[in-house]
């Protein structure tokens, strides 16, 4: 009886043990799921701009290639905004490709892939 007593207690704190890391787990799952959509909410902001930013870089550069045409300006200026209309196109790609990596991390973090893998058909 006494051995039986001892056993029961054991498992009952066995049992809190499991019940405290299945909570630990649980909340931990639920951050990286908040995480994960706060990612994707903020991806699609950014990608949303890129196109303001593209559309201004390429007037910039239209604006100094009449002016060095026309001989108004130098070589200088009309590489800065070569670089400018550049950093704007690679800025535009890794902004979509934060887009579907914010997307597949807030799919596993569901737990669930089949959202992620419509998307992309």
């Amino acid at each position: 009886m006494f051995r039986t007593k001892h056993e029961f207690k054991a498992q009952q704190f066995r049992t809190k043990s499991y019940q405290e890391q299945y909570n630990q787990n649980l909340l931990r799952l639920k951050g990286q799921q908040e995480d994960a959509g706060l990612q994707y909410r903020q991806a699609l902001e950014i990608v949303r701009q890129t196109p303001l930013q593209l559309n201004a870089a390429q007037s910039a550069y239209n604006q100094a290639d009449s002016r060095y045409q026309a001989g108004l300006s130098n070589i200088f200026e009309l590489t800065q905004a070569v670089t400018v209309l550049n950093r704007a196109e690679i800025d535009q790609v890794i902004a979509r490709n934060n887009v579907w990596r914010a997307a597949l991390l807030k799919s596993a973090a569901k737990g669930d892939l089949s959202d992620f893998l419509n998307q992309i058909k």
